[in-house]
């Protein structure tokens, strides 16, 4: 399963001294998912009120609908998750972890390892959609720029790619940002990320960086990192829509739900539940292995982000690590709110 693209093209050391590890975490993915309508709370509920008529995003209105403390459904099982992490540990299932969890209405959340810094290879597409989207708000016309896939950009040679897309894009051929950015996002395409990263706009990725207060440092550096905590700091914004507009918020999101990738977060819930999210997978060759998994799971009126990073020495024990944390949290939040009721 080791990376088996061909070598050429000059421009990695450009690519690899400005996007750190953007490729690193390159999995599968093109599988069009069928989007659910996401419930909004019931009307006696006393919790933040947001705009109704979209379906992945939830953009807030107001912080409360009446006076009093905002009615969190969601209790803390953090104790069971820091049992099970301990748990894949000594089986050797994992060597290290980090876990975010968020109710995305409320806002109560709670984290293992939260702040651990980890190099987040593929999840950092995410920023760099973020940023044409931003730009498109201020000229549509960005999204239809052509660019040609004239040279591949090969993975630094101590680098391995686990899981290689099942459709990428073809070598002489243009494509437009919009589709770029679809087949970054959807098909976790380096080639897509290398020719979208030399186009750019302006300053719009670094600035996205600075007023999120996100560690600029994978920008700069090969071996750059950043905690789970500061990387979900991009999936409340879109969720809320409170940096895009409500459109390309959705738009994004959208495209987050149709990867194809089924072994971490999603192999957890019941089929059907929409989720989200973006993975990414780093190590070296004959070396320790990295997988992370990060994404808004659209639980029935409860919706919640949830990230998990995990390292050890199988690609598939941190799927099945990843995959174990899924499910204890979405039979907690389950558990939670049909009590409630």
């Amino acid at each position: 399963m080791q990376q088996t693209k061909s070598e050429g093209a000059n421009p990695i050391k450009r690519y690899w001294a400005l996007v750190p590890a953007f490729a690193a975490g390159i999995l599968a993915g093109y599988f069009l998912k069928a989007v659910h309508p996401l419930p909004q709370a019931d009307a006696g509920d006393d919790v933040e009120v947001r705009q109704e008529g979209y379906q992945l995003i939830n953009p807030l209105l107001e912080c409360e609908k009446s006076e009093g403390r905002l009615n969190v459904l969601i209790r803390s099982f953090k104790d069971g998750l820091v049992a099970l992490d301990a748990s894949s540990r000594k089986s050797g299932t994992i060597t290290g972890s980090a876990l975010y969890f968020r109710d995305m209405n409320n806002g109560p959340w709670f984290g293992i390892n939260e702040n651990q810094k980890f190099r987040p290879a593929s999840l950092l597409k995410i920023p760099i959609a973020m940023s044409f989207y931003k730009a498109a708000e201020e000229d549509p016309s960005i999204l239809s720029r052509k660019l040609k896939y004239e040279k591949e950009v090969p993975l630094p040679p101590d680098r391995i790619q686990a899981i290689v897309p099942q459709q990428q894009i073809q070598l002489g051929r243009e494509y437009t940002v919009d589709y770029l950015i679809e087949a970054m996002i959807r098909h976790s395409d380096n080639q897509a990320l290398f020719l979208l990263f030399g186009a750019i706009p302006g300053t719009y990725l670094t600035e996205l960086y600075k007023a999120l207060g996100v560690e600029k440092d994978v920008l700069e550096k090969i071996d750059g990192t950043l905690s789970i905590r500061s990387f979900a700091t991009f999936y409340r914004i879109l969720f809320n829509a409170s940096y895009l507009s409500r459109r390309n918020s959705e738009k994004l999101l959208r495209h987050l739900s149709q990867s194809e990738f089924n072994e971490g977060l999603v192999a957890g819930v019941p089929a059907g539940t929409v989720v989200s999210h973006k993975y990414g997978e780093g190590g070296t060759l004959g070396g320790e292995r990295q997988l992370q998994d990060c994404g808004v799971i659209y639980y029935s009126r409860r919706p919640y982000l949830l990230c998990v990073m995990a390292k050890g020495g199988s690609l598939e024990r941190l799927e099945a690590y990843i995959k174990s944390v899924s499910a204890y949290v979405y039979k907690e939040v389950d558990r939670s709110v049909k009590a409630s009721r």
